[in-house]
């Protein structure tokens, strides 16, 4: 999660070398919530006979 709000995944082999591959936004474009917590579930799937990987992430903010 980065503090522009965005999120990316990003793909690393060898630390610290990687490269992102996909960015989204997560609050439509708006910065991080301040001041909040903010929930966050990473989960990772092996897929096509464990040939490549599945990435879920589900992230929360508790409204106020």
């Amino acid at each position: 999660m980065l503090h522009d709000g965005d999120m990316e995944f990003f793909k690393e082999l060898k630390h610290p070398d990687g490269e992102s591959r996909e960015r989204y936004a997560i609050w439509n474009g708006n910065p991080l919530p301040h001041g909040k917590w903010i929930g966050m579930k990473f989960v990772v799937y092996n897929i096509d006979e464990d040939q490549h990987v599945k990435l879920e992430l589900t992230v929360t903010c508790p409204s106020e």
